[in-house]
Parts: C-alpha cells; structure tokens; sequence
C-alpha cells in the first residue's frame, strides 16, 4: 500500500511511539448532544481535543458549542449560588 506523505503524516499524528492508534471510528455529534444533555459539560474540551478536530469543522459543531457553553454557564450560576 502507498501512503502520500500527507495521509503519512496524519497517521503519525494520530499514533504513539509504537505506531498504534486508539481511537474509536464512530459519530461523535450524537453522543456529545446526549453527555450534554445530561449535564457534562464540555465546552474547553470541545475547543481542544485532538480527537474532535474533524467534528469542529461540521455544521453540528456550532450547535453543540453553543449547548455546551450554556450548560457550563447554568453548572457555574448553581455552583455560586450554593456557595452564598
């Protein structure tokens, strides 16, 4: 098999020193929808996570950005006021 250097190198990118990848080939949008629905509210790790770098550039990206960033906003606003 001929790997371009691109593809080599998202290979790489993706691999540890060994040369193994873990991942998990499935849809990430619905699973994310559904953790934030439930309160984990991930809105630094949507902004930064290796692993979510093709779901940034979807459509859905935006959506679950903006569910994330109010579910962190609602936790923080509870979290203040069971401080008071």
């Amino acid at each position: 098999m001929k790997l371009t250097p691109g593809k080599r190198k998202g290979l790489e990118a993706v691999s540890d020193s060994r040369g193994v990848i873990a991942a998990a080939a499935m849809d990430q949008r619905g699973s994310l929808k559904s953790a934030i629905a439930k309160n984990y509210c991930s809105f630094t790790a949507l902004q930064t996570d290796p692993l979510l770098v093709k779901l940034r550039s979807t459509p859905e990206f935006g959506q679950l950005l903006s569910a994330a960033k109010e579910c962190q906003k609602k936790f923080l606003e509870e979290r203040d006021r069971s401080k008071k």
